[in-house]
């Protein structure tokens, strides 16, 4: 609980009695405490301890000459703070598949930022037990004599007249630790006019995930889908389109040209239908004008990108495509269906969509 460049989001927890603890601890909201200072190298004392950042606590900090100083906050909102029982639940085993057979999620709302930044985020899996109280546990029991919980341990359910033992398959390096620590870097723009939506509404973010390849081959990834796809949003609404893939995919069963990926988006009339919808046809009327229904059925992004010339699997587009923010439908109320022409084969993977407009 040192200074961190980090600026806090949201916090998942299985207790949420806890909540009030990690929000009101939040550099977003409360200075931190870290210890400052370098000295001299001894030659007659390798072990002479050189930096401050060495000291976790105020007492040995000073008391071995170096400061005790404070960072501090970052002067934002508190972390929002969810019961992950209700919001993350996941089936142990299944790659994050909730209840409802979507992936768990976390909808944020981007932050403003008046000119063009690069952001990393953060993703951050903390892993505990009730195999023993974690929150009075501290480095004393660190070892295999003091530690509550021991290795390969072997239990017996008998008594003292008969042994009845079994092991128990127990790795304590899985036990109270991170357990994956993820980040991803991207930009955020500013808003122009053009992306700004109508009468205070919302701008959303509407791509495509996974990767090339069937259920095996993509494991612990999934297929290709798009994120997310069932959106409802208002007339006021925007969408921003966009989707980003490679030209070095792992190869993998799909089609078009081997370890690429690629992307397009068609009018279908319903989810349960495979042949998407003519341009003319008054049903394909998620995108109002020609123009937009061309670019994003042929992936066209590029200069130079002419639709009449899309190879039949994509294969000569750019693996990005990025679309100017649109209203879906016009504004006009109603499900709009649409589908992935490359990717959606089918009986073996399915990459559809709706969005619908309230």
């Amino acid at each position: 609980w040192h200074p961190s460049p980090w600026r806090d989001i949201v916090v998942m927890t299985n207790n949420p009695s806890r909540c009030a603890y990690y929000q009101a601890e939040s550099q977003n909201v409360k200075g931190k405490n870290y210890c400052d200072g370098l000295k001299e190298p001894d030659p007659n004392n390798a072990a002479k301890i050189l930096s401050g950042a060495y000291y976790n606590n105020e007492g040995e900090c000073i008391a071995n000459g170096f400061q005790w100083k404070m960072e501090e906050p970052f002067n934002l909102p508190a972390p929002e703070c969810l019961d992950a029982s209700k919001v993350a639940w996941s089936r142990v085993n299944h790659l994050g598949n909730n209840k409802d057979a979507e992936e768990n999620h976390y909808n944020w709302i981007v932050p403003y930022m008046p000119v063009d930044s690069t952001c990393v985020l953060r993703g951050r899996y903390n892993i505990s037990t009730n195999g023993y109280d974690g929150w009075n546990t501290f480095s004393d029991k660190n070892g295999a004599t003091a530690s509550p919980v021991k290795d390969n341990t072997d239990f017996n359910f008998g008594d003292s007249s008969k042994i009845i033992s079994v092991r128990l398959a127990m790795n304590t390096d899985q036990y109270g630790r991170t357990f994956q620590d993820r980040s991803h870097i991207f930009e955020i723009l500013p808003l122009t006019a053009q992306a700004t939506p109508p009468n205070g509404g919302k701008l959303y973010n509407l791509n495509v995930r996974g990767r090339r390849g069937n259920i095996v081959e993509t494991y612990p990834a999934v297929e290709y889908d798009f994120v997310p796809n069932d959106l409802t949003v208002t007339a006021n609404d925007l969408v921003h389109i966009q989707w980003t893939g490679s030209l070095t995919t792992p190869d993998g069963a799909g089609n078009g040209q081997a370890a690429t990926d690629r992307n397009n988006m068609v009018c279908i009339p319903s989810l349960s239908q495979s042949i998407p919808l003519s341009f003319d046809d008054p049903a394909c009327n998620m995108f109002t004008d020609l123009a937009t229904k061309e670019k994003v059925s042929t992936s066209s992004y590029l200069a130079g990108d002419d639709p009449t010339t899309v190879d039949d699997e994509l294969d000569n587009r750019a693996p990005y495509f990025n679309l100017a923010p649109v209203q879906i439908g016009g504004g006009v109320p109603g499900k709009y269906y649409y589908m992935c022409t490359r990717n959606n084969s089918f009986s073996n993977r399915d990459q559809k969509g709706v969005i619908t407009v309230v």
